[in-house]
């Protein structure tokens, strides 16, 4: 058995992070769910589904909130085993959360995230 990813071992934030019933290409069950975290070029797919997602910019959010490392959020793949790349994804996902659609719900606005340090 092969030891957890250090991101899993990281304690989940305090502050918000959005949700939604609103339907999302990662949640329909259009695609395999697997899709989202594969670590082949097939994640373009998931990419690409995630383009008209009403969701998309507030995802992105929630990758950073949670400080995700891998996976397809925001329409966006995450660096995963290069945390160099890390910071610069993350920019650009709160750069996409600024441009974000609105959406028909109530909820509240999230605390700022702010972008973990090399040395975190």
């Amino acid at each position: 058995m092969s030891a957890p990813h250090p991101a899993a071992a990281r304690p989940l934030p305090t502050g918000r992070v959005y949700r939604t019933d609103l339907p999302t290409p990662c949640a329909e069950g259009l695609y395999c769910c697997d899709l989202w975290f594969s670590p082949f070029k097939d994640r373009v797919h998931a990419i690409r589904a995630c383009q008209k997602c009403p969701f998309r910019g507030r995802c992105g959010y929630n990758a950073v909130a949670v400080r995700a490392t891998h996976g397809v959020w925001g329409g966006s793949a995450l660096p995963g085993d290069y945390p160099d790349r890390l910071a610069a994804a993350y920019r650009e996902l709160l750069k996409q959360f600024e441009r974000r659609l609105p959406l028909n719900c109530r909820t509240c606005r999230p605390r700022p995230c702010r972008l973990p340090t090399n040395a975190e």
